[in-house]
């Protein structure tokens, strides 16, 4: 697992040099030499509010009282494992994290799922609107059509039983538990759902300020309406698990519908060069801190 984990890695990386690559090296640095560092401090601040309020949309689900520092502190390092694994599948840890305050695994992992589903929902209705406007009907049926059969398995899977109906009966004593907590939540916490969807919202247009915020940086202001769109779009992109975090894939998307809106290559890849930069320098910041200096380590 490791070695594949690294060779995703390195497809990613080799991705995102070629990228530069075809863009052109001396681009890629003018355009870097335009950036004012006065918004440096507001990105980072962004950075941070978003992992707040993912704190706070978890927190949403959670029917035990947990203090939010250390609800903060599990998001924040399940967070991390999705940025270095595949399809950000690390940020399983967090039910690793929350059985240590005694949920039970079943609901952990609904709690995780059912904040994913929202998410994902959220951004592919978001990525059929994007798609309708960035690419033709041909280029975009296929997309639109495997994002609609995939909300509809989703929204039907739990009524259907279809999972259970297929498994092995020495297994269905582990999904069951699942299903049954997945019930539970549906029909007890749609007011707890509603909430984590609206701050949901709220941090898809944070995430999308601050790549807006980026590129105001780099001199160039964009139609915000268009870039809230197109950050749906690329990280919807990134759950494709052919590299870690959807690395070389999501700028490569970016790059090409940025390009649509008469944006210069270089400027969308030094954008991103920054976000990246940004989100591994925060990620290492607060690892280190959980891992090195906060008492009880990184678990």
């Amino acid at each position: 697992m490791k070695f594949l984990n690294m060779i995703k890695n390195m497809i990613g990386i080799i991705i995102l040099i070629i990228l530069v690559f075809i863009v052109g090296i001396n681009n890629v640095i003018d355009s870097f030499k335009s950036i004012n560092i006065l918004y440096l401090p507001i990105i980072l601040g962004l950075y941070i509010f978003s992992l707040f309020l993912n704190t706070l949309c978890i927190g949403f689900l959670i029917k035990k009282r947990i203090l939010f520092s250390k609800l903060f502190k599990y998001c924040t390092l399940s967070w991390v494992h999705g940025l270095i694994s595949p399809a950000k599948l690390g940020e399983f840890s967090l039910i690793y994290f929350l059985k240590k305050e005694k949920l039970s695994i079943p609901t952990s992992l609904v709690i995780f799922s059912i904040n994913k589903l929202i998410t994902f929902f959220l951004f592919s209705i978001i990525t059929i609107i994007g798609i309708y406007l960035f690419l033709d009907l041909r280029q975009g049926a296929p997309i639109i059509l495997f994002l609609i059969i995939i909300i509809i398995f989703l929204l039907l899977v739990n009524k259907t039983n279809i999972f259970l109906k297929f498994t092995p009966k020495k297994y269905k004593s582990y999904i069951k538990p699942f299903f049954n907590t997945y019930d539970y939540f549906l029909k007890n916490g749609k007011k707890d759902i509603v909430k984590n969807f609206y701050f949901t919202l709220i941090r898809w247009i944070v995430d999308g300020l601050t790549i807006f915020t980026i590129f105001l940086s780099l001199g160039i202001p964009v139609n915000i309406f268009y870039v809230f769109v197109i950050n749906s779009i690329t990280s919807l992109s990134s759950i494709v698990p052919i590299t870690t975090n959807g690395l070389g894939i999501r700028q490569s998307v970016g790059v090409y519908i940025f390009s649509k809106l008469n944006i210069n290559p270089a400027i969308t890849v030094n954008m991103y060069l920054i976000s990246l930069s940004f989100t591994y320098l925060i990620a290492f910041c607060f690892y280190s801190y959980y891992t090195f200096m906060h008492k009880g380590g990184a678990t």
